[in-house]
Parts: structure tokens; sequence; C-alpha cells
């Protein structure tokens, strides 16, 4: 498990950090909930294989020249306080700039322990 040592972005309650092939599992099960069924069905795994590919090419796209106006650059959500992988944010190419997509599970389980699902927006420049 990652630790806050590696984190991108830490806010004291969440940091986020690169998403490994050791998250898989967690994933799978995330990829489960009602909320990204409903919200995003494109990031519902069918099995432990699938996640798994879709996490190579994941951390396949993590390099100092990453640039989300051309492939996804998601991160992992994690608690601070027990380094639980909650979620996921994602900015990734669309066809006006840049789609920046949040698991809002991940912040309202950290505060309130309900999951209500995802949220996106998109950035032009």
């Amino acid at each position: 498990m990652s630790d806050t040592a590696s984190s991108i972005v830490d806010t004291g309650a969440l940091f986020l950090r690169h998403l490994t092939l050791d998250d898989t599992a967690v994933m799978l099960r995330l990829s489960q909930e009602q909320g990204i069924r409903a919200w995003i069905p494109n990031q519902v795994y069918a099995d432990e294989a699938q996640a798994l590919e879709v996490l190579r090419f994941l951390s396949s796209q993590y390099s100092p020249s990453a640039n989300p106006r051309h492939t996804p650059y998601v991160l992992g959500v994690c608690l601070s306080a027990s380094h639980e992988l909650i979620g996921h944010v994602g900015f990734s190419p669309c066809e006006y700039g840049v789609e920046v997509g949040y698991a809002k599970q991940a912040v309202v389980a950290a505060t309130t322990g309900r999951s209500p699902g995802s949220t996106f927006h998109s950035f032009t420049r």
C-alpha cells in the first residue's frame, strides 16, 4: 500500500497518488458500486483480469511529459488516516479540451460514509 510520502496532492484528510497494479482488487470492488454502475458503466470491470488490464494501461501513462489532452491521467484517492484507496480522479481528453472526472464517492465516503456516484467537468483552454 502506498503512503503519503508518494502522494501527488495531500489535503490532510485525503491524498492523491499514482495507481499501481497492487490496486487491482480494490479497483474491481469499487467498480461494482451502484454509483459507478449508474454513472460510469464503462468503468465497471467484469473481473480482476480486466481491472488489471486497465490499471496496466493507466499506470503506463505516468510520465513527466504526460498530457491529458492526449491520454488519460488517473490518480487514486486515499484516506490519509488509513491509506485506504477509496476512489479515483481522472483527467482525460475530450472534444473540447480536458475532462475532469472524479469519483465523488471518495470525498463523500471520507466525510459521511455514503457513496453517491461520480461527477464530470470539461475544461477548455
